[in-house]
């Protein structure tokens, strides 16, 4: 259910307003396969919640303005088909509060744009897509709750069209993330003095760190340049290149699941990524009428090795497991419009 309304008060204040009720029903049935036997098992929840959002704009002249933006923001359950014990688990709803205070602007003719965009969110019961594991069980991944997490920064775009053809653009990112209230329980086999092993809890305490892939800072630049070839339509080379500074993929801000002396042996980004670049060419032509474009590119020129996720698996198998992006690719493509 959704209802909202504009209404323009005074000559360049705009009200954007809405209001949604969710509500949400999941059931979940399967049955979990174990040595020597098989459990069915079921779940049912509703949730539900009222979101909504405001919005106040005020117009400078047509193609420029400034806004504040308030979003309620809800996310409904999730439920977890664990192979352990367990079988299935559930995170509860998560719940943001957001507020954005942003300028768009375009002058000179559309030569010279910039948007710029201030960002707070609160959240609770923050859903975490993460891997879980426990001793004598393979790794899972599952959703859970932390508490409560904050993410606040700012984000700049500006572009330039200085000459016909030409087009620069650079986006830059500023973003700060923590968990406020997390804390992690992770089963683990301890030795002991004597001949044998127990079995404990280890409380992993993750306030304070960042969250997952939030990277402090980002930045991505194009350059692309169009060549008219006059009766034989014309040629357009692109550049884009993106940096990326480092990011965590687990809540222990990179290093892994500590030991029982809450020591974290894992040295630093082993679950996580150092900074990189990635740069893409692509050089294309395109037909007088535009109807047809022939295009080659390149992507990750430089054949970089970088991780897009990775988990600590020690307490499974003293293992930890990367998952790598795409290395260096490139080819032809061709493109039609009717």
């Amino acid at each position: 259910l959704h209802a909202g309304f504009t209404f323009d008060f005074w000559e360049k204040f705009t009200v954007d307003a809405g209001m949604r009720y969710n509500w949400e029903r999941k059931f979940m049935d399967y049955l979990l396969v174990q040595t020597g036997s098989n459990l069915p098992l079921s779940a049912l929840e509703v949730w539900q919640a009222p979101t909504g959002s405001l919005r106040l704009t005020y117009n400078f002249k047509e193609t420029t303005y400034a806004y504040f933006k308030y979003t309620r923001g809800w996310k409904g359950g999730h439920f977890n088909a664990t192979g352990s014990d367990d079988g299935i688990t559930n995170a509860d709803p998560e719940n943001v509060d957001s507020f954005e205070l942003g300028l768009h602007g375009l002058w000179f003719d559309g030569k010279f744009g910039i948007d710029i965009a201030l960002f707070h969110y609160n959240y609770e019961n923050y859903q975490l897509f993460t891997s879980e594991t426990r001793f004598g069980s393979n790794p899972e991944f599952v959703v859970l709750n932390a508490n409560n997490a904050e993410v606040y920064g700012a984000e700049l775009d500006l572009t330039l069209r200085p000459l016909d053809g030409l087009f620069l653009r650079i986006s830059t990112s500023w973003l700060e993330s923590q968990f406020l209230d997390y804390t992690q329980i992770q089963v683990q086999t301890r030795a002991l003095s004597f001949s044998g092993t127990i079995i404990q809890n280890n409380e992993i305490q993750n306030s304070g760190n960042p969250l997952l892939n939030s990277p402090q800072f980002k930045v991505s630049m194009t350059a692309e340049q169009t060549v008219p070839l006059g009766r034989l339509g014309n040629l357009t080379a692109r550049w884009d290149g993106a940096w990326t500074a480092s990011t965590n993929y687990d809540a222990t801000n990179s290093r892994g699941t500590p030991n029982f002396e809450g020591q974290q042996f894992l040295p630093e980004h082993t679950i996580g990524q150092r900074s990189y670049w990635i740069h893409n060419l692509r050089l294309a032509y395109r037909t007088p009428s535009g109807a047809v474009e022939i295009a080659g590119w390149v992507r990750n020129l430089e054949n970089f090795t970088y991780k897009n996720y990775a988990f600590d698996a020690t307490v499974f198998n003293d293992t930890v497991i990367f998952f790598l992006g795409e290395p260096r690719t490139y080819g032809l493509s061709l493109s039609t419009n009717f």
